[in-house]
């Protein structure tokens, strides 16, 4: 059986890392490359979407009121964004340390 092998090259992660990824995510470095990548601004905002739609059907089945479930749903909303903030300082941190160390 033939084995199964990784990209060899991915456009937004360098080459370097790519070992990392082959190998499962061992090294900090490479645990680092992919929340950057899951933090790639599209697709989290789709996701944010997603699940702020499904918090907020939820909430209307459970409540039976459109403004409650909207309410919520805002508060999930902003709560989200919040941690996305959160989450890009975090990488802009990590990253400020990589360069100190070199």
């Amino acid at each position: 059986m033939k084995d199964f092998a990784m990209p060899s090259s991915a456009p937004h992660i360098p080459k370097s890392l790519n070992r990392g990824i082959e190998q499962g995510f061992k090294s900090d470095t490479t645990k680092l490359a992919r929340f950057t990548a899951m933090m790639r601004a599209p697709g989290v905002y789709v996701r944010m979407l997603l699940v702020v739609a499904a918090f907020c059907l939820f909430c209307y089945l459970h409540y039976d009121s459109v403004t409650t479930a909207l309410y919520y749903g805002l508060i999930c909303l902003v709560l989200m964004q919040v941690g996305y903030v959160g989450g890009v300082l975090y990488l802009i941190w990590q990253e400020s340390a990589h360069r100190r160390k070199k």
